[in-house]
């Protein structure tokens, strides 16, 4: 904060008026990570396919009673769950 000063009003009240200069750094946003790659090729492995699709199961069980997964969301997983098999 620079340049700070306050002055008496001239309305009969014993509040002050304020002005003051402020200087601000933004910060820079949240740089998002390096991408992921995963291996697809380990799901060709039926125990390691079973897996991951269990753990999907769960996690998409969880956020449907939370209610953080939409409708068009569930429809789509679905959609790949079924032409996957």
């Amino acid at each position: 904060m620079t340049n700070c000063r306050s002055f008496d009003a001239q309305i009969g009240s014993d509040h002050k008026l304020v002005i003051a200069n402020l200087k601000m750094r933004l910060r820079s946003g949240v740089r998002p990570t390096e991408n992921l790659k995963y291996d697809t090729n380990k799901l060709a492995d039926y125990d390691t396919r079973q897996m991951y699709e269990d753990e999907v199961e769960k996690k998409e069980h969880s956020d449907r009673r939370s209610g953080k997964l939409g409708s068009h969301v569930v429809k789509h997983t679905k959609r790949y769950t079924n032409s996957s098999q």
